[in-house]
């Protein structure tokens, strides 16, 4: 895993060190997007004191494989890539997940692709609890195209099919309100996409909240992806994207 610097934005491997500054920029995030009368997609406690928000971050950190991005050496953005989606980690049995759901058990509906590739209305398809983790407390704002501050995690507990071959999956992407229109997140997912090549894998996904206008869907497609299923947790509205890096 190499360092990279783009515009004045370094990129480094993360560690369990950087837990504390990941978390602190989750609940800005929150505080921001409530700022701002969104209060679909996050709720509205900081994500630090959602029951197990801190220990899954501290795994993010030590089980898969994060970056950080620094800006004079402090910490403006975090990503985090899996060999997958999957579900609720075992060590989870028995806690609540974050937000209105009691436990790490969360039926979700799948929804059919687009026919058009881009997503059409939401049709539910059969229930499923095969999941992934991160529920949120209700499900968000509309956030600034450019510059989002918050643009993937917590996504809700829905089925999310594992692809046909190796992929990497982005579990997480938020960046520092303070220092947005840098393009950190666009920084970091290009740094993803590279570490995806370098590492002979040709397929990059990631899901996110496909509400408030589809902001959060529009800033993925502008940086390489394209959409592929849709899916609801509820009334939380989310979509899959996927992008090829070989």
């Amino acid at each position: 895993m190499n360092d990279t610097t783009t515009h004045g934005i370094r990129i480094r491997p993360g560690s369990l060190a950087d837990a504390p500054a990941i978390l602190d920029m989750l609940d800005s995030a929150v505080v921001w997007m409530n700022a701002r009368g969104n209060t679909e997609q996050w709720g509205t406690r900081p994500y630090s004191q959602k029951p197990g928000g801190v220990a899954r971050v501290e795994r993010y950190t030590t089980e898969n494989t994060p970056y950080i991005a620094e800006l004079d050496g402090a910490p403006v953005g975090a990503l985090v890539l899996d060999s997958g989606p999957r579900g609720c980690p075992v060590d989870l049995a028995g806690l609540a997940c974050p937000g209105t759901h009691a436990h790490c058990v969360v039926v979700g509906r799948r929804l059919p692709r687009s026919p058009s590739g881009t997503g059409g209305a939401p049709t539910a398809s059969t229930p499923s609890s095969a999941l992934r983790s991160h529920a949120p407390d209700a499900a968000g704002p509309a956030l600034q195209a450019d510059d989002a501050t918050l643009k993937t995690l917590p996504s809700p507990q829905v089925p999310i099919t594992p692809a046909e071959e190796p992929e990497r999956y982005v579990r997480l992407l938020v960046s520092d309100r303070r220092h947005a229109g840098l393009g950190i997140g666009a920084a970091l997912l290009a740094h993803a996409a590279e570490e995806t090549r370098r590492g002979g894998v040709e397929l990059l996904r990631v899901d996110c909240w496909a509400g408030g206008g589809g902001e959060l869907v529009a800033f993925y497609e502008r940086n390489g992806f394209r959409p592929t299923d849709r899916f609801l947790s509820g009334d939380w509205p989310g979509q899959v994207l996927a992008r090829r890096v070989g």
